[in-house]
């Protein structure tokens, strides 16, 4: 995928977003149970990363376990309901420039790095090492990633890779997913992982696989 197609991607993400913030937050509201040992991962002395925070669900579910935490997103509607919600003394939303290179924070920042469903919305294999490479960068030595996808090879998603057949400009495994939001529809981007992609992107950036599950969601978790 060219620049500028991946450009055009991330600032509908960001519109998109925006437009569906409200239905999309009331869809959001608890954790996936396939996610619900994610609170295992962390401890009353660490500095926590939700990369890609959305409504800011997650806070809830670690139930301010945590010496410190901050959510990034690219739509600034679902940071307000996140702070309007969630944000505290050690809780803090902020909204990011969906076409970022480099995330706003000094390196060895976190002790343990969440992204709960936002790697397949990153187009183009440039920008997704990127990213990772930026939570490397961020995350403290011997620090923990913990990063999300969809399995998008269910039988259920089927239709949705039949219909980018042949379309251009998109890479092997993009595919778009409707949001219905009464009237409005908003056709997110993804991208399909395979197991052995997921893993090989994250190795390339740095990290050190401990474990990678597959159910409704494909999950990756590694170290620095």
């Amino acid at each position: 995928m060219d620049t500028s197609r991946s450009k055009k991607i991330l600032t509908e993400l960001e519109q998109g977003y925006d437009l569906i913030a409200d239905k999309f937050s009331s869809t959001r509201v608890f954790m996936w149970r396939d996610l619900e040992f994610l609170k295992d991962y962390i401890g009353p002395g660490d500095k926590v990363l939700d990369f890609g925070c959305g409504n800011g669900r997650l806070v809830g579910f670690l139930e301010n376990d945590y010496q410190e935490l901050v959510g990034v997103d690219i739509s600034q509607k679902l940071i307000d309901t996140a702070t309007e919600k969630y944000s505290n003394e050690k809780t803090k939303f902020f909204k990011v420039d969906p076409e970022l290179s480099k995330l706003p924070f000094e390196d060895n920042s976190f002790d343990v790095i969440f992204s709960i469903a936002v790697f397949h919305h990153l187009p183009s294999k440039d920008y997704r090492l990127q990213m990772a490479k930026e939570l490397y960068r961020v995350l403290r030595p011997q620090g923990k990633l913990i990063v999300s996808v969809w399995n998008l090879w269910q039988k259920r998603f089927w239709r949705y890779h039949l219909k980018e057949l042949g379309r251009s400009g998109l890479d092997w495994g993009d595919l778009y997913v409707p949001f219905k939001a009464g009237n409005r529809i908003f056709d997110r981007y993804h991208h399909a992982f395979r197991k052995r992609e997921l893993v090989s992107l994250f190795h390339k950036a740095g990290f050190k696989k401990t474990d990678l599950r597959k159910n409704w969601n494909m999950l990756y978790i590694g170290h620095k």
